[in-house]
């Protein structure tokens, strides 16, 4: 629905379309979930924190609270659940890639269409990098950033990221020309072969990167999450 209003401006009048319903709500862009992580889930060395909270229904009404951490025991990777450990939500990884191009590397792939706020803070600068689902069931994205933080004591350019109730900086996104992808769209040359089975369905997997200026194929393994949803 739209309605005009008629507003006078020193004898003139203003016709100001005013719009409502769902052509109002396509304009107003994504709403989020106003939930703060009471605490962190995950810790990587040396020292990066992973705090995140999701918001669903119960009883007709919203209601939030903190993901689970599953407990990989990994240095690099953590995984965490929001209702049953046998159904992960959410993969993420923290990597040192000083090396490469002096920064360290964030990683998420969410496999959710619930609405949460997802951090990783570097504990020396309080520093966060943040992801986050909007709400209304919309599939989460995978992400990832290869500038998250940047390696050593140098403080980094930031920009004020705020949802309701929080507040922080993150840095900013730099230049990725250092580090070299295959061409978008490009496929795969390796031949999967099955990797784990879930509830009767076989998965198959294979991954090719580049090594020593040649592409290289490789089987993928089974990390053994002992599952029947979730590898």
């Amino acid at each position: 629905m739209a309605a005009i209003k008629r507003i006078g401006f020193a004898g003139s009048v203003v016709c100001v379309l005013a719009l409502s319903g769902p052509a109002a709500a396509a304009n107003q862009g994504p709403e989020y979930t106003d939930c703060v992580p009471s605490t962190s889930q995950v810790t990587f060395a040396p020292g990066y924190a992973v705090s995140m909270c999701f918001e669903y229904e119960r009883d007709g009404g919203p209601a939030q609270a903190d993901a689970i951490d599953f407990g990989l025991g990994s240095r690099q990777s953590g995984l965490l659940w929001f209702f049953d450990p046998d159904n992960a939500e959410v993969l993420i990884k923290v990597l040192d890639g000083c090396e490469v191009n002096g920064h360290r590397w964030v990683f998420v792939a969410p496999v959710t269409t619930l609405a949460f706020n997802l951090s990783v803070e570097e504990t020396a600068t309080g520093n966060r990098w943040v992801h986050r689902n909007p709400r209304g069931g919309v599939t989460a994205q995978a992400r990832s950033d290869l500038t998250a933080f940047p390696c050593g004591t140098a403080a980094a350019s930031s920009a004020s990221l705020t949802w309701p109730g929080a507040s922080f900086a993150a840095p900013l996104p730099g230049p990725m020309a250092e580090i070299r992808h295959a061409v978008s769209g490009a496929t795969a040359n390796c031949t999967p072969r099955p990797v784990t089975t879930l509830g009767g369905f076989t998965v198959s997997m294979c991954v090719e990167y580049e090594r020593a200026g040649t592409s290289v194929a490789a089987e993928v393994r089974d990390y053994g999450l002992d599952s029947s949803q979730s590898a």
